[in-house]
Formats: structure tokens, C-alpha cells, sequence
């Protein structure tokens, strides 16, 4: 489990910001698989491009929106066939739309916190990604503050990081790509880090 790392005088609008992204690299769904609304699909028989994730999940499914199935998780060690499933599948493009604002969350029973989060969701959206793997993150702020996006312990590019002094802040109502390529296997976490 993740525990949020928040001021405690910011607890009550920043707790839980910041979630998970899970990067596979010696499991997960070996190849012609891809992400799509949050569900591991067969993409073999897909002629389609690649269409963006907005970033909601439903506890690893598409929350039902185009008939999708539960992501999976690690694969069967040993398919039906007797095969190992592809433990280096080839690169792909994650796309996700991610948008910071307040929310109203009831943190007990009638008592509600305006907190902030990201895509309506707390914690935010979970992103599985590949070694390998370009990710592009279309970042809105729709917070009344400047914020950015913090990929925690990711070896990222300096202007792609989000920490003060390497990436200029995002203004209210302004917009980031964020565009990198993932380093390194590994469980890692993102939240704002700007004024925070």
C-alpha cells in the first residue's frame, strides 16, 4: 500500500494526491497486448491507431465504458501451449489526458473535504507502463494555484520532471506535455510539487 506523502498542514486538500505508476518489465501481457481506457486489450487483430487514455480507471477495468474486461496482471508462467509468454514485449506509446482540480471527497460519514486530485479521482489514476515505453501525459491545471507533475524516484528529463527549479509551473488553466521515455522497471508514484 502507498501512503501519501503530504504537509501535515496540507493534509485536508492534499491528502492522496499522488498515486502510483506501475512499470512492468520482466511481466504483464507479452506482446500485441496495449492499454486502452485502462484495459489490457489484443491488439494483434486491431488495424486501429493507438487512441489516447483518459486516465480514468475502475479498479483495473474500463468502468464498463466500451465493454471492456478487467485488465490482467501477471501473466500464467506457462501458457496452455507450453510456451513462456514474451517477457520483453516491443515498445509502445502510452497516451493519457490528466487534469488536476479540487474535488469534494467525504472523508467521513456527512463530512466533506475540498482536496485536490487528479482526474476527479482519488488516488488518481493508476498508469502501467513498460521499460521501453514512450509515455505522453496532455497535463491541464484547473487548480486556482500553480502546480506541476512529479514522476517520484523515475530517472526523467529535467524539464519533464516537475520539481521546482528544473520545470517552470503550470499555470491556472494552462496546459504541459509531459514526454519521456521509461528507464527503469519499477513501482513509482506521481504528485504535484509546486508550492506543496
Amino acid at each position: 500500500m502507498l501512503l501519501p506523502l503530504v504537509h501535515p498542514t496540507r493534509l485536508a486538500r492534499r491528502s492522496g494526491f499522488g498515486i502510483a505508476i506501475v512499470v512492468a518489465a520482466a511481466c504483464g501481457c507479452g506482446p500485441g497486448h496495449r492499454l486502452d481506457s485502462g484495459t489490457l486489450r489484443d491488439a494483434s487483430s486491431d488495424t486501429s491507431a493507438p487512441r489516447p487514455h483518459d486516465g480514468a480507471t475502475d479498479g483495473g477495468t474500463d468502468g464498463g465504458r466500451d465493454g471492456g474486461e478487467p485488465a490482467r496482471g501477471l501473466p500464467d508462467v506457462i501458457h496452455a501451449s507450453g510456451e513462456l509468454p514474451d517477457l520483453n514485449p516491443a515498445p509502445q506509446v502510452t497516451e493519457v489526458n490528466l487534469v488536476a482540480r479540487e474535488e469534494a471527497f467525504e472523508f467521513t460519514d456527512g463530512v466533506f473535504l475540498d482536496r485536490m486530485a487528479y482526474n476527479g479521482v482519488l488516488p488518481g489514476p493508476m498508469l502501467h507502463v513498460w521499460v521501453g515505453d514512450e509515455v505522453l501525459v496532455h497535463f491541464k491545471n484547473e487548480l486556482d494555484q500553480p502546480t506541476t507533475v512529479h514522476w517520484h524516484g523515475m530517472r526523467v528529463p529535467n524539464d519533464m520532471d516537475g520539481s521546482p527549479h528544473v520545470q517552470s509551473p503550470v499555470e491556472p488553466g494552462g496546459t504541459y506535455d509531459y514526454h519521456f521515455t521509461v528507464p527503469d522497471a519499477g513501482t513509482y508514484w506521481y504528485h504535484a510539487h509546486n508550492k506543496s
